[in-house]
């Protein structure tokens, strides 16, 4: 299995308003289940890394309730980080993500 980092942009570098919680969390949720695909692992694999149960992967992928440490966990055993982007910063941090490129 190859090693990479990916940083989550999950669209925080919006302004999110409450109606638009429920857009970012399912965009958050599929990027982390794409970014567990991309790595190769099972479900049951990434629960072992982050100390979780499969199932309880499942629920978070499948849009069930799901707690934010869990969240965690998931990311940093995917070896990618959360940032949350002052919206000031927004466009100095997207074009450092993407190389200068958009």
């Amino acid at each position: 299995m190859s090693r990479h980092r990916k940083y989550i942009d999950y669209s925080l570098l919006q302004k999110v308003e409450e109606a638009d919680i429920e857009n970012v969390q399912s965009k958050l949720i599929k990027m982390l289940s794409d970014a567990r695909k991309a790595t190769g692992l099972s479900q049951r694999e990434l629960a072992y890394k982050c100390g979780a149960t499969q199932s309880e992967i499942s629920r978070l992928e499948n849009g069930k309730r799901s707690s934010f440490n869990l969240v965690l966990s998931v990311a940093a055993a995917l070896q990618s980080q959360l940032l949350l982007v002052p919206e000031e910063k927004i466009k100095a941090v997207q074009a450092a993500v993407s190389g200068g490129k958009k």
